[in-house]
C-alpha cells in the first residue's frame, strides 16, 4: 500500500520569527520538530484522498558565550499526501503512518527543512543550513 501513497507538498499554516536583543559573535542552532503522527483526511477528488500530518517546528540560535537565545523561529505545518480512494480509510491510514513511520518522517524532515529555511531567508539569518534529521 505504501507504493500508492505520494507526497504532495507542505502547507505553512502559521509562522513567527523573533530576534532578541543580544549581541552575539556566533553560536549554535537548535532544531525541534514534533509531528503528530496522526492522519487528518481533508478531501476527496476523482478517486484520490488527500490527507496531512500536522507538524510543529522551531529553530533557534544561541550565543556561544552566554547561551542566550538570539532568535526563535516557529512554524506550524501540514505535510500533505495523497492516496487512492480505496486506501482512504482513516483508521488504515493511521496504522500505515505508524507502521511505516520512517517513510513519513523522511518527508516531514524535508518539509521542515525547506519551510524553516524559507522563513529565515527573509531575515538576517538567511543562509543557515538546516540539517535533515
Amino acid at each position: 500500500m505504501i507504493e500508492r501513497i505520494r507526497y504532495t507538498g507542505v502547507e505553512l499554516k502559521k509562522a513567527s520569527f523573533v530576534k532578541f536583543e543580544v549581541d552575539s559573535e556566533g553560536g549554535t542552532i537548535g532544531l525541534e520538530a514534533t509531528p503528530d503522527l496522526i492522519v487528518i483526511t481533508s478531501s476527496e477528488l476523482d478517486g484520490t484522498t488527500f490527507f496531512s500530518i500536522p507538524v510543529e517546528a522551531k529553530i533557534w540560535g544561541e550565543d556561544k558565550g552566554t547561551g542566550d537565545k538570539v532568535f526563535l523561529c516557529e512554524a506550524l505545518l501540514d505535510v500533505d499526501f495523497a492516496c487512492t480512494k480505496d486506501d482512504a480509510n482513516e483508521e488504515i491510514l493511521n496504522e500505515l503512518v505508524v507502521s511505516k513511520e520512517w517513510y513519513f518522517r523522511n518527508y516531514i524532515a524535508l518539509s521542515v527543512k525547506t519551510s524553516l529555511e524559507s522563513i529565515l531567508s527573509n531575515t538576517a539569518y538567511d543562509g543557515i543550513e538546516i540539517p535533515l534529521e
